[in-house]
């Protein structure tokens, strides 16, 4: 008999982890992946908090870059959107690209690349929780098949004359809806 204080681990591993093919993991047309904070790596970017919020903090006046990777869900067909959660305080504009790349998660496989590959800006409305979304043409390139994986890049400007976005821009979150 277990006792409260006691687990026997090696003997109920298999019944508290979710398989990736698990219908309970598996995802349905609309289904969104949120990417916090700390799923990314980051390049001149502060994982911070605002107002009690962990945020990914792009430097003002500095280039800084955020990357991560996922693993596209069992049942997706496509992405429907991608979109990046923020706190807005500033009226100005951030200049932002986007990089994506996706790959087989298979010895051998080789990867595919795609990217906006042009710098966009972007505004909100300041003292206000706002998201920017990503434009297709960063990732329609690719292919979404479950099992695969897919690398996502973000830069912001900030040293750039075209970024007048005069404030650290605090991200929450990356939200990825699924097809």
């Amino acid at each position: 008999a277990q006792s409260d204080w006691s687990y026997d681990h090696a003997a109920n591993a298999s019944a508290h982890h979710a398989k990736y093919t698990d219908a309970e993991a598996q995802f349905a047309a609309g289904k969104e992946l949120w990417l916090l904070p700390g799923d990314w790596n980051r390049y001149n970017v502060n994982a911070a908090y605002f107002q009690y919020f962990a945020v990914l903090q792009f430097i003002d006046a500095s280039r800084a870059s955020v990357y991560t990777t996922i693993r596209v869900p069992v049942g997706a067909t496509g992405i429907a959107k991608i979109e990046i959660w923020y706190y807005c305080e500033s009226s100005g504009d951030l200049r932002l690209v986007f990089a994506f790349s996706q790959a087989a998660l298979a010895v051998g496989a080789d990867y595919q690349g795609d990217a906006s590959g042009t710098w966009v800006s972007y505004s909100g409305t300041p003292t206000h929780v706002d998201k920017i979304l990503i434009p297709s043409i960063a990732y329609d390139a690719l292919t979404v098949s479950p099992g695969d994986i897919w690398g996502i890049y973000i830069t912001r400007d900030g040293a750039g004359a075209l970024d007048t976005y005069d404030q650290n821009w605090n991200v929450f979150g990356v939200l990825v809806t699924f097809n």
